[in-house]
């Protein structure tokens, strides 16, 4: 059996050259985490929301804050780094966070509602009477 997986790796290679015999250079994680944009909702403890907003600007220069909640929970809407918005998870002020995701529906024509093509055939017959 291992004598299988040794000639597989002498046929493929382990080191990371592409076919063409050039060097392959794969990003590492934190550079990955540095460069994607994320939204979290952060929803905060009973500190002062224009307190946490003021350190967050401070301590975290490149999050940007989008919204305030203050109706239904006390939190914020902030976008970010990934690696930023990490970090910024860890702060004492906040109670939990979570991903922001957005959903929209394709809508391609007319919707049809349960019961539309009964109502449409008794209009159709109504007209045409």
């Amino acid at each position: 059996m291992w004598k299988i997986t040794i000639l597989l790796l002498s046929i493929f290679g382990i080191n990371s050259t592409s076919t063409y015999g050039e060097s392959v250079e794969f990003p590492d994680i934190q550079s990955f985490e540095k460069q994607v944009q994320k939204t979290y909702i952060l929803m905060l403890n009973e500190q002062n929301v224009a307190i946490a907003k003021q350190e967050i600007k401070k301590k975290y220069p490149n999050v940007s804050i989008n919204h305030e909640f203050r109706e239904v929970f006390t939190g914020l809407s902030v976008s970010g780094t990934l690696y930023d918005l990490q970090r910024l998870r860890e702060e004492p002020y906040i109670d939990s966070s979570h991903a922001s995701v957005s959903y929209h529906a394709k809508n391609e024509g007319s919707a049809s509602y349960i019961g539309s093509e009964k109502v449409r055939a008794c209009l159709i017959r109504k007209t045409s009477a």
